[in-house]
C-alpha cells in the first residue's frame, strides 16, 4: 500500500488566507482599515517573519497593552481557529484513499499543527501526522518522511512527497530517495542541486498526477 506524504501549510492549508482572517480580526478589534492588513500580511511574510519582530513592528504601529508573551499566547491560542476546510483538498484527499493510498502529514512546525489541521476538518482523513518540534527532525531532514513511512507500515520507495517548499518538502524527498510534486504556486523552480518529479499550482492537480503514475 503507497503513503501519499503531505506538507500542511500551503499544502494542505489556506496558510496565508488563514493568517488574513486572524489579522482582520485584530483590525476590527484595534479599529485599523484595510491597510493595516495588507502590512500585517505583508510583514507576516507567510509566517517567515519572527512573531518576536512582528510584535514590535506592531507595537509600534497600534497600541498593544500587552507584553511579548502575552501577544504571544493570545496568537497562538486564536491563530489556529481561523483556518477552514478545503473542499477541493478533502476531494483529493478521499479520491486518494479510494485508489488505496495511505495518507501522512509532515510537517515542521509545534504541536499546535494538530489545531490547525482539526480547524480544517482534516484528521479523519490522515492515518499519520509528524510534526517537526513533537519528533525531533525538521524538513528537510529526511527522517520525519521515515518516520511517517515506518508509522504507517509502508514502504518508502513506494511514497510520494507534495509540498509548496523547494527546500523543506522537496528537499526531504530528494534527500530521501523518494519521488515529489512542488506546488509551485505561481514561482519558478531555483533550484540545481535537485529537481521534483513534477510541479502543479494546487494540491488536487498533484494528487491526479501521482494517481496516474500509479496506475
Amino acid at each position: 500500500m503507497p503513503l501519499l506524504l503531505c506538507d500542511l501549510d500551503g499544502t494542505l492549508v489556506d496558510r496565508v488566507g488563514a493568517f488574513r482572517r486572524w489579522v482582520e480580526a485584530m483590525a476590527a478589534r484595534t479599529d485599523q482599515g484595510a491597510s493595516f492588513v495588507e502590512w500585517l500580511v505583508s510583514l507576516d511574510n507567510d509566517g517567515l517573519t519572527p512573531r518576536s519582530e512582528m510584535y514590535e513592528e506592531l507595537r509600534a504601529r497600534v497600541d498593544l497593552d500587552q507584553s511579548f508573551e502575552e501577544f504571544l499566547a493570545e496568537y497562538d491560542a486564536n491563530y489556529p481557529s481561523h483556518f477552514e476546510p478545503d473542499p477541493a483538498v478533502s476531494g483529493a484527499l478521499i479520491v486518494a484513499r479510494e485508489a488505496g493510498w495511505r495518507i501522512a502529514i509532515v510537517t515542521n512546525g509545534y504541536a499546535r499543527q494538530a489545531e490547525k489541521i482539526a480547524a480544517a476538518k482534516l484528521a479523519h482523513l490522515i492515518d499519520v501526522v509528524c510534526i517537526s518540534a513533537v519528533e525531533g527532525f525538521w524538513k528537510p531532514d529526511p527522517r520525519l518522511l521515515e518516520l511517517a513511512v515506518k508509522r504507517a507500515g509502508v514502504r518508502l520507495v513506494d511514497s510520494w512527497m507534495i509540498g509548496d517548499s523547494a527546500e523543506n518538502d522537496i528537499g526531504a524527498a530528494a534527500a530521501a530517495g523518494i519521488s515529489s510534486v512542488w506546488l509551485n504556486r505561481g514561482q519558478m523552480w531555483s533550484r540545481t542541486d535537485f529537481r521534483p518529479s513534477a510541479e502543479t499550482d494546487t494540491f488536487a492537480e498533484a494528487v491526479t498526477f501521482v494517481l496516474g503514475c500509479s496506475t
